[in-house]
């Protein structure tokens, strides 16, 4: 009865209806209560509404049940309030995401509801009202968990006194929020006094309910509560943690959840006692090791880059304070990942700890050989300290030390040999160590500058409000002192700056800039490098007791102190102080929730609006965008945004402009709170928003400052300029003009707030000054103070960059042109200095960059060239100028305003990175040689230079790179002075990173160091610093690939010649060397094979005649095989002194053959792998055009030339010559040469040089698996080897999944894992830094590992680059394919089986089903890398087929193509037939014949695509299979269309093994009728349960023998048209059929009109024969014989078998004549019958 009232769809029943159901009924009681409890009742049901087309019953478009009839939700107003009802009445636990927009595909029928409201604590969508108390809120706040807690009774929102709530209270208020844990409970109003009622019950929660509404509650004995005592609570916003991708849940990558996201954590806001307070939290124990990315894996989707500051001592990560949101660029290689103590890897080898009670300081121990060692200081270095303090989490190394020797109570074994380049991330990740015994000899001790380390991190900047500027204090002897500023410099700054992690120094300020502090004065004549770790590490003295005075205080300013204003108090552009100056925060991206945070920071109400501004100051850089701050953030700092100085605005119009809310009087305002050493409290200070007003322009104007929401005046007491230069700094307007009183700018209205002020004119900001702060009834208002400011710094307009350009000067908001003849290098020095752009290039006249407009400056310049800005040169008036715009002068700056070396072991060494303007980047080392090199080494105060070095030296950097190419003489004092000729058009990447040793640093006594002597720059006889000393090089160890290094090394371009030299000398050491061994694509020396020391005795340096033999072969290499005669070799030798190499060739033979491995090459590429393609035709070599090349034809001519993969297609290596022999080729990739592909004809073409193709190959393969996984092989010269498992690690397998096209390493394999290789293992170790683009790009370096065995044959296995989203399984869903890093999708148009099928087989998921057109799976987002996609067949991956190039195409996320692929397959049979097989995650499994009946079989045959079941066979009639039997029962009702889709049960069949396979035989979903037998005639197939024909048109052999191989009919015999078999009746089903006869294995795969398209009758009905009979094992013309005979092969008896049987044979297979007929299994022995 209830079920026929259900369509009232939640209408009330009254007490008579209930009354009518029971009439007649025995059993009353239960509808007494019913009548007793109300008397009226809501129905509800939890089948009222569902969610549908999500992939689980909890996921999906929300549908109600009405009136009998489902129906939709409109999205108007739906939120996740309401989705929690939903969720809720489903029992689905609390609701994640909502989604609008027909999120899972538009619904059908009626829509029933619409602009639906929930409160969110209905139980049922339909309940109808709250009759007690319900959800909870937190008002007021910093952010959505934070705030006043208010709860919602009836109608009406109620305070709740802070006597009535306690912890447990908060924790379900906190968990009801979704906010995580509670951090703190505030009383006393903290958040402001609510309104309306005080909630009169006590609150009696235990902590463990999952609403407030659920908490017990008792009348309140606090009567008397106002809202004076309204409690507040702080959440955590972090709502979950968890380890991913480790050995165990206690190690792993970081992964932190806020809200219902999760993400990763970026390792620069991540250390040891984040990581600690995280293992506590998951019951881990303690952080054992913070490690990066290479031990864990990149994660995906969202990074966070809070910085956490715990203590070390919390329970929970959310009681951590967030101080800021890391400006560092983060991507998922800066992963941060934990090993907790918890942990089976606590006991992994090479753990490490510091003995001796302090954090980050003490005796190192290691974990080794299952003991912990201490370590001995003479196998230590600063690399291997470094890699200790990271491993810590304790920052950089600080310094390393002696310890004294083992006492009684360690092991008495010690370690050592430890080997760290300095960039790993843990000790074990350092090459071998080994155990040594102690003795008596020294230990090492370790300190590390650890960021909360107080013992070393004892320093502070007070003064200033932030931690990145102030007075300098050190903490001595239990206290904190000034510093004196007696010979303190910007290297000391500099050495502050670094010890705090704050930047750079951006001044050393004069004396008291921030005040006399107080206490002790204790350091004075403090004198460092600038290059030390910490200031302890520099010279310095104590002060005397009368030897310093705090009037000499010292002060700095490091470019990380950071501020935050609205230029106009509560409202204008938002700006934000960094490096120095001020600047724009652009609006790109900025959120309603950004805007509230900024006006709640500044204390200027809680909301605001935003829009599009103008930049105050023209000049000011644009700091920050993309600023989108989260809910929980309570500083714009903790907001996750662009890196500092990247953006993508222009500061015309994208400025951010705000306006915020309730600035007049309901919100308090900052300056009247009293400030708390709560963390959690709102910030407080006495920073007053101010402003310039009456004045013209914004740089001038009457003072005032915003104070207890009120804009008032300041007195013009005691006001002068040095009062008005602090205010112009503050407003980034330049330098002060004047200081003006009086009322200058008129007298202002309101009160007069400060009086007073007494600045000393360098503070940064005006409350650093001494003033008055109150209401200064006494000064009138005709003492109002204003300033004038130079405004906005000159220009230089209409030039190629902001650097570059015609100068014009700002005078009384108008712009002036400037005559060149008032104008000198002095001056143009200025200018460039003033704007940032370092020195001037040169002045320019006669209006070079056009003629100005307006009026021309009327004052002769006269600047000395030091001064900082052009406001402070000296002018005078011009008597009589004549001046016009054809005059008007240009000036050139060079831009580059800083350059540094950075990942060196110290400042005289490492990676060069320019500075232009604000911008760090990187320089090409194209564009970069010696003299350069030697210019900045004496710009850097380190000498000059000693060798130019690429990336493997000092790592790659990030960012920009520059490419500007330096015309340096090298006596140049400044990088800046030399000429920049062009900009370099080579390609370049942070693989050409250049590096550079200077002979300032200690790398300059380094091996490997080279020179020519003879007195010319890239010629003369070639010396290498080798032990201790210079030496010459032996020729008979020297090729040209060494020669290679030493020019690169050198900056001298490539190699030229490298001819002998004479004999030693005696001036030079009788000590050679020799031994080098070089790959030649070496930066240095010292990165090739060792070398030895030998005798010089009277043996020739660097002799060679064999490059010019050399020379002249390669010329003659394109007789393609012919001979040259020895008369022609004779010819080579005349002229030559040395005849031996010729006279050699002449004696082995009067003739010499030239070969070539084959007839295409790559060429120009650097390697055999990589280049120019050319064919060899008519002993001639010639290119080949690009026209409709792609990875097709590239993956053929990468097996040709045994080479690997193919990497890339299009890739130019510059125009070839001769002849043009191939122009539109087509491969199917099945071909095995070249030449075996489709073209236009030999030398038909209408191509260019200019179109000539390039392939890059792999030079890596895997085998043994699949294209993804397998066994890793390296290619070396013509020779594949294996590698050791021992010589491989993480980074070198992120190497060679980049290089083969898959997605990120997922595990590497030892032990031969996907078996044992053959030939030789690689004899060196890979030392990939892990971001190179191929494996031969990796340095190496000699393995240690001299007898690995194919034993150890190293495995691995990479991620797939293609992927099926949003089907709810791994082989359904939204085609994405990855590239470029990025995720993305890829367009239907022209998709098709056979398509989809290279997906399928790629993913190892079996036979594809069936193509989603238009966005089935819903639409993606990001790129649409692929359009018009065509796969021929046999392709092993997608990338392979033919499309419009990567991200071309003409569709939008509307017509995403999706894949269905089967899960389920069929094995050692056929199509429809064999060994049933199901797909779970990564693994087929076989079945077990008693867990599988007729509905399961019914399935299977459906979703292949095949006809009904004919028979299910047990016992493995096809077959044992291999792996994991299938653990569950499957319970299909017969009617699903997937086998996923089926109900499972555990099997009570735990003991079924491969004896039990169940076997299956489907009727085929193609049939051959009326030819006599199965295996010939007509061609039927089955489509929506019918058979059709098939249309002859364009029908052949290969569409035949897709027919034969899916029938298991053996080999094609003939493919008929014309309805050669009879017509056929019913639809035509398919015409213009295409298949490749190679790949597809059932013809639905392969090409055609689409289904029932055609314009055909039965006439043409195609049809096809079968050969019956096959030869297996092994090629096509020969094998094992076996003929098929009712669905089933057969072997056949040798004895049964003669010379006519294999006539017919022969003839049927179209083979030609028989050669032998074998017996004896001679091609191995057969199965079954």
């Amino acid at each position: 009865y209830l079920q026929s009232l259900w369509g009232r769809g939640g209408e009330a029943c009254s007490a008579a209806e209930l009354n009518g159901l029971c009439a007649g009924q025995r059993e009353m009681d239960s509808y007494l209560v019913l009548i007793l409890l109300s008397s009226t009742i809501t129905l509800s049901t939890a089948d009222s509404v569902r969610l549908v087309d999500g992939g689980s019953r909890c996921a999906g478009r929300v549908e109600v049940l009405h009136r009998g009839q489902w129906g939709t939700v409109c999205d108007d107003n739906w939120d996740v309030r309401a989705a929690a009802v939903v969720c809720r009445e489903l029992g689905c636990g609390e609701a994640v995401d909502v989604m609008s927009r027909s999120h899972f595909g538009p619904g059908s029928g009626p829509i029933w509801t619409d602009d639906v409201e929930c409160s969110g604590s209905e139980s049922t969508r339909a309940e109808l009202s709250i009759t007690r108390m319900g959800i909870s809120r937190l008002a007021d706040g910093l952010h959505l968990c934070s705030g006043r807690v208010e709860v919602l009774h009836g109608e009406s929102w109620y305070t709740v006194c802070d006597a009535d709530f306690d912890q447990q209270d908060a924790e379900v208020v906190c968990q009801e929020l979704g906010c995580g844990l509670p951090v703190e409970v505030l009383g006393g109003a903290a958040f402001g006094r609510g309104e309306g009622q005080v909630w009169s019950e006590e609150l009696q929660c235990r902590g463990d309910e999952s609403q407030i509404s659920s908490c017990p509650t008792s009348p309140s004995l606090k009567h008397s509560c106002s809202h004076d005592s309204d409690v507040g609570l702080v959440c955590a916003g972090h709502t979950g943690a968890r380890l991913v991708n480790g050995l165990d849940s206690c190690s792993g990558r970081v992964e932190l959840q806020y809200l219902s996201e999760w993400g990763t954590m970026c390792d620069v806001g991540w250390d040891m006692r984040a990581a600690s307070v995280l293992c506590g939290q998951l019951k881990c124990g303690s952080a054992v090791a913070v490690l990066d990315s290479d031990w864990f894996g990149e994660g995906s989707g969202q990074i966070w880059a809070d910085v956490f500051d715990c203590q070390g001592n919390e329970t929970h990560l959310s009681q951590c304070p967030i101080s800021s949101w890391s400006r560092a660029a983060c991507s998922h290689k800066q992963d941060a990942g934990v090993i907790c103590s918890g942990s089976s890897l606590m006991l992994h080898e090479r753990r490490v700890r510091l003995s001796g009670g302090i954090e980050c300081e003490g005796e190192v121990e290691v974990y080794f050989m299952q003991d912990w060692r201490r370590v001995l200081l003479d196998s230590w270095s600063e690399s291997v300290a470094s890699v200790v303090c990271r491993q810590l989490g304790c920052g950089s190394v600080f310094s390393f030390s002696s310890s004294s020797p083992s006492s009684p109570e360690h092991s008495h074994p010690c370690v050592t040999g430890f080997n760290c380049s300095g960039g790993e991330a843990h000790l074990g990740n350092c090459s071998s160590a080994q155990a040594v015994h102690c003795s008596s000899r020294e230990q090492l001790s370790v300190t590390c500058s650890g960021k909360f380390n107080l013992a070393h991190s004892s320093i502070r900047l007070v003064g200033s409000g932030g931690d990145c500027a102030g007075r300098l204090e050190v903490f001595h002897s239990g206290s904190w002192g000034t510093v004196s500023d007696d010979l303190w410099g910007i290297e000391d700054a500099q050495v502050v700056c670094r010890q705090l992690q704050c930047g750079v120094a951006l001044s050393a300020p004069v004396p008291a800039q921030f005040g006399p502090g107080t206490g002790p004065i204790w350091l004075n004549e403090v004198e460092c490098e600038g290059n030390e770790a910490s200031l302890w590490n520099c010279r310095f003295q104590l002060c005397g007791e009368d030897e310093c005075g705090h009037k000499e205080d010292v002060g700095v300013v490091c470019s990380e102190h950071k501020e935050i204003r609205l230029t106009e108090g509560c409202e204008g552009n938002l700006e934000v102080f960094y490096n120095g100056s001020w600047g724009n925060v652009c609006l790109n991206g900025m959120t309603e929730e950004t805007v509230s945070l900024v006006c709640r920071e500044l204390n200027c109400g809680s909301s605001g609006s935003v829009s599009w501004g103008r930049a105050r100051v023209e000049s000011a850089p644009n700091w920050l965008d993309d600023v989108k701050c989260r809910k929980h953030d309570s500083t714009l700092w903790q907001c996750p945004s662009s890196p500092w100085g990247q953006n993508n605005c222009d500061s015309r119009n994208e400025v951010a402009r705000i306006t915020c809310s309730d600035r007049e009087g309901r919100y308090v305002q900052r300056s009247s709170l009293s400030c708390s050493l709560s963390p959690h409290q709102r910030l407080c200070s006495n920073r007053l928003p101010f402003r310039l007003s009456g004045g013209k322009g914004s740089c001038s104007g009457r003072l005032e400052l915003y104070h207890n929401s009120q804009w008032g005046s300041v007195c013009n007491d005691l006001w002068d300029i040095r009062d008005a230069q602090v205010v112009c700094r503050q407003l980034g307007c330049g330098s002060a003009l004047s200081a003006d009183g009086r009322a200058v700018f008129g007298a202002g209205s309101g009160p007069v707030w400060m009086n007073r002020v007494k600045c000393r004119g360098n503070e940064i900001h005006l409350w650093d000054c001494p003033h008055s702060l109150k209401n200064h009834t006494d000064c009138s208002h005709r003492q109002h103070a204003g300033v004038t400011c130079t405004g906005d710094k000159p220009r230089l307009t209409d030039g190629p960059h902001k650097c570059s350009g015609r100068l014009e000067v700002p005078y009384r908001n108008k712009w002036y042109t400037v005559c060149d003849a008032e104008i000198d290098q002095q001056d143009a020095e200025v200018v460039c200095r003033e704007l940032g752009c370092g020195l001037s290039v040169e002045v320019k006249e006669a209006a070079a960059f056009g003629r100005g407009e307006g009026q021309v400056w009327s004052e002769r310049l006269h600047c000395r060239g030091d001064e900082t800005q052009i406001y402070f040169c000296k002018k005078t008036p011009i008597s009589k100028n004549t001046c016009t715009h054809e005059n008007d002068v240009g000036i050139t700056c060079t831009g580059h305003t800083g350059a540094r070396l950075v990942n060196g072991s110290d400042s005289c060494s490492g990676r060069v990175e320019l500075q232009y303007l604000s911008e760090w980047g990187t320089v090409c080392d194209v564009s970069w040689d010696m003299r350069a090199a030697s210019v900045l080494c004496g710009q850097l105060k380190c000498g000059s230079a000693v060798a130019v070095l690429g990336s493997d030296w000092f790592g790659e950097g990030s960012g920009r790179i520059w490419a500007d190419v330096f015309d340096c003489q090298g006596n140049e004092t400044h990088l800046s002075q030399c000429p920049i000729s062009s900009w370099s058009q080579t390609a370049c990447s942070h693989q050409q990173d250049a590096g550079v040793i200077c002979n300032g640093s200690p790398l300059a006594l380094h091996d490997g160091r080279v020179r020519l002597s003879g007195g010319m720059e890239c010629e003369g006889e070639v010396e290498v610093y080798f032990r201790q000393d210079w030496r010459r090089v032996l020729l008979d160890s020297w090729s040209e690939y060494e020669a290679s290094v030493v020019c690169r090394q050198l900056g001298c371009g490539s190699v030229f010649s490298f001819p002998s030299s004479s004999s030693s000398s005696p001036v030079h050491s009788q000590i050679c060397v020799t031994g080098f061994n070089c790959t030649g694509s070496e930066a240095h020396l010292g990165n090739c094979r060792s070398a030895q020391a030998v005798n010089c005795s009277s043996r020739e340096q660097l002799y060679s005649i064999t490059h010019i033999v050399i020379d002249y072969l390669q010329s003659l290499w394109g007789r393609g095989g012919e001979a040259c005669s020895a008369a022609e070799l004779n010819g080579l030798c005349a002229g030559q002194r040395e005849m031996d190499s010729c006279v050699v060739l002449i004696l082995l033979s009067s003739t010499i053959t030239l070969s070539t491995a084959g007839s295409v090459r790559l060429v120009d590429g650097g390697s055999r792998c990589a280049g120019r393609v050319e064919v060899l035709l008519r002993g001639q070599w010639g290119t080949v055009c690009d026209d409709y090349w792609g990875m097709s034809e590239a993956v053929v001519v990468c097996r040709e030339l045994d080479c690997g993969n193919a990497v890339t297609a299009l890739k130019r290596f510059g125009p070839g010559s001769g002849p043009i022999w191939m122009d539109n080729v087509f491969c199917s990739t099945s071909e095995s040469t070249l030449k075996q592909c489709r073209t236009l004809g030999w030398g038909k073409h209408n191509c260019g040089h200019s179109k000539d193709v390039g392939v890059v190959c792999s030079g890596v393969r895997l085998v043994g698996g699949s294209r993804c996984s397998g066994r890793v092989e390296v290619l070396h010269g013509e020779t594949w080897y294996t590698v050791c498992d021992a010589d491989f690690d993480q980074q070198d397998a992120e190497v060679v999944c980049r290089e083969l096209g898959c997605g990120l390493p997922v595990e590497v394999l030892g032990g031969a894992a996907f078996g044992r290789g053959e030939g030789q293992v690689w004899s060196e170790e890979l030392q990939c830094r892990g971001n190179e683009s191929q494996i031969h790009s990796c340095p190496t370096s000699p393995s240690l590992k001299h007898n690995c065995s194919h034993d150890s044959d190293v495995g691995l296995v990479c991620a797939d680059s293609v992927r099926l989203v949003g089907g709810g399984r791994h082989c359904a869903g939204r085609l994405e394919v990855f590239h470029d890093d990025q995720w993305g999708t890829v367009c239907n148009d022209n998709w098709d089986m056979s398509t989809a099928a290279v997906v399928c087989r790629e993913l190892g998921c079996g036979e594809a089903v069936a193509i989603a057109w238009n966005s089935h799976f819903g639409p993606g987002s990001g790129p649409i890398w692929m359009d018009d996609v065509y796969c021929s067949g046999p392709e092993s991956t997608l990338k392979h087929c033919k499309t419009a190039g990567w991200g071309q195409h003409n569709c939008d996320h509307s017509k995403d193509v999706g894949v269905v692929c089967s899960g389920v397959r069929l094995v050692r049979g056929s199509h429809c037939s064999g060994r049933v097989e199901v797909l779970r995650g990564e693994t087929w499994y076989t079945v077990c014949d008693a867990d599988f009946d007729q509905q399961v079989a019914e399935v299977v045959c459906r979703e292949l695509g095949c006809g009904l079941p004919v028979e299910v066979l047990g016992g493995a009639a096809f077959g044992r299979g291999e792996g994991q039997v299938w653990s569950e029962e499957l319970q299909c009702r017969g009617n699903e269309s997937q086998i996923h889709s089926c109900p499972t049960s555990p099997s009570p069949k735990h003991n079924c093994s491969h004896e039990s396979d169940v076997c299956l035989v489907c009727a085929d979903s193609v049939r051959l009728v009326d030819g006599g037998s199965r295996c010939a005639g007509r061609v039927e197939v089955l489509h929506e349960d019918q058979w059709g024909t098939v249309c002859g048109d364009y029908w052949d052999m290969r569409d035949a023998a897709v027919v034969c191989r899916e029938l298991g009919c053996g080999e094609a015999v003939d493919a008929l048209s014309d309805a050669h078999f009879g017509p056929g009746s019913g639809p035509i089903w398919m015409d213009d059929v295409d298949c490749k006869g190679s790949t597809q294995s059932t013809l639905k795969h392969c090409r055609s009109r689409g289904w029932g398209k055609h314009n055909c009758d039965h006439s043409k009905d195609a049809g096809v024969i079968c050969s019956g009979i096959k030869l297996a094992g092994g090629s096509r013309y020969s094998g094992r014989v076996e003929v098929l005979h009712g669905g089933m092969w057969y072997t056949v008896c040798d004895a049964d078998f003669d010379q006519q049987d294999a006539e017919v044979v022969c003839r049927e297979l179209g083979c030609g004549l028989p050669v032998e007929v074998l017996g004896g299994a001679a091609f191995g022995r057969g199965e079954g019958q």
